[in-house]
């Protein structure tokens, strides 16, 4: 578990191409959670968003290389 303040941030990617107006690019997020970790800096950061067609797992790495942990595709109760 835990411990000290958890963020959690939603990506909207399964369904949407990465060249869509709608997606929002990884440097925007990595640029918001440098930004909330520099008010906060031992806050967890846990990334949530799922593949279905346009996307796999490794597409998360930068995430994951950010320290981030990441959740794909799982119940939205879980975790």
């Amino acid at each position: 578990m835990a411990r000290g303040p958890v963020v959690a941030v939603h990506l909207r990617r399964g369904d949407a191409k990465s060249q869509e107006y709608r997606l929002t690019g990884d440097d925007w997020y990595f640029l918001a959670v440098a930004a909330i970790r520099k008010q906060v800096p031992d806050a967890s950061v846990h990334i949530f968003s799922s593949t279905e067609v346009f996307y796999n797992a490794s597409d998360f790495d930068g995430y994951r290389a950010r320290n981030m942990t990441v959740h794909l595709d799982t119940d939205v109760l879980s975790d």
